[in-house]
């Protein structure tokens, strides 16, 4: 059925369910079961659903800043945590700009996918909210959401576009620079809005908030006898840990860091605590400091042998020669599962996506990566161990 919001046509497939605004608790957002059968069934279940909004930004604003401050709006203020998967800018078959974003939400012990696509004309803009849990699910569902906006109509606009137009984003949220950036379909944007300046807005919880600096004798106990079915080391703004998780046998994992090396003081202290098995990854993810930023057309490389804290000033390639930073602006982390394979190594620079890094004996290479690449390596890793579904 087609669907009319503002001056954009959607077409929205026949079986989705419309639910009622006093249901779905806004009477300014459409809300539509996609999966019919599982609907409204107890709030411990993600019920997946479509949500589409049609809003005008204010003055000067455009699909840029409706995107930006959607991926970070209220952030840990709203639910328990966040995690930003990825951050994208794309244009329609008609030549309108585009983003979409990708979090993980969690809540006590219920994790959710939360991916979200605007398209605007102006300050006109379009949302398309898909939310469910992980698997195979989110990602047909994706596919068909991602088909149907891309697809929109926006009457009164040149069809097709005779020149791509990108968004100009306002001041107070472009970043400083967009070179070698790189979109989906090749095209290099003059400006974007800097992802660095939302993370500073969320920055007001202490990382530690949660974590106890002892473990419980429950806690110690499973420590001690329960081999770690993930084991990392890494920095964090120039601190170094050594980070262990465990299961407790009762669907939880003990998380133990202890730092080491010598610091600046203020992020010195050892931390454990207990979290559902489903969120134990995008909580270590977050308290790592693992952030989401645009792809640079880049490739990094250094001797096979070399060591994360050496790969500053060993690095060859884009990085190397701009001299971006030293060690200790570059946080990594690498690791490994209970056979003491390596599953994931990464190193982000200040103000850079993270460089998802493979080895082989004669080198090393440093890819760009979206943090929802690293995430989905260690769920699985975790899922595999721990026997449960995935979150």
């Amino acid at each position: 059925m087609e669907l009319s919001l503002g001056r954009f046509l959607l077409e929205v497939p026949d079986a989705w369910v419309s639910v009622p605004a006093e249901v779905a608790g806004r009477d300014d957002v459409l809300v539509f079961d996609i999966s019919p059968e599982t609907a409204h069934q107890g709030h411990e279940v993600v019920h997946p659903t479509v949500a589409l909004r049609h809003f005008t930004e204010p003055a000067d604003g455009n699909v840029a800043s409706a995107s930006f401050r959607e991926a970070f709006l209220g952030g840990q203020e709203v639910v328990e945590g966040f995690l930003l998967l990825s951050y994208e800018a794309f244009f329609t078959g008609r030549g309108l700009p585009g983003r979409r974003h990708h979090v993980i939400g969690w809540e006590e012990a219920l994790a959710w996918h939360s991916v979200r696509w605007y398209v605007g004309s102006g300050a006109e803009i379009v949302e398309l909210t898909l939310t469910a849990e992980a698997g195979a699910d989110l990602e047909i569902w994706g596919g068909q959401c991602d088909r149907m906006i891309r697809n929109v109509v926006c009457q009164g606009a040149p069809e097709p576009a005779s020149n791509i137009c990108w968004p100009e984003v306002p001041a107070d949220v472009r970043a400083q620079d967009s070179w070698e950036v790189v979109t989906e379909q090749g095209l290099n944007p003059p400006w974007l809005e800097s992802l660095q300046a939302g993370y500073e807005a969320v920055q007001g919880q202490d990382p530690w908030s949660a974590w106890a600096a002892e473990p419980s004798p429950e806690q110690r106990r499973v420590l001690e006898q329960e081999l770690p079915i993930l084991s990392g080391v890494g920095a964090r703004s120039g601190q170094g840990f050594r980070v262990e998780m465990c299961l407790d046998g009762r669907g939880g994992a003990v998380v133990v860091v202890v730092p080491e090396g010598d610091g600046d003081g203020t992020n010195v202290r050892r931390g454990v605590r207990t979290v559902p098995v489903s969120l134990v990854v995008p909580v270590l993810l977050t308290w790592a400091g693992l952030r989401a930023d645009w792809l640079r057309d880049e490739v990094m490389e250094a001797p096979g042998d070399v060591a994360p804290t050496e790969m500053a000033e060993l690095w060859r390639g884009r990085w190397g020669a701009d001299g971006v930073g030293s060690e200790a602006s570059a946080d990594w982390w690498r690791w490994w599962n209970q056979e003491g394979e390596v599953v994931a190594e990464w190193v982000q620079p200040l103000h850079r996506a993270p460089l998802a890094v493979f080895r082989d004996e004669s080198r090393c290479v440093g890819v760009p990566v979206m943090p929802g690449v690293l995430y989905s390596v260690l769920q699985a890793t975790v899922q595999e161990i721990a026997g449960s579904p995935q979150k």
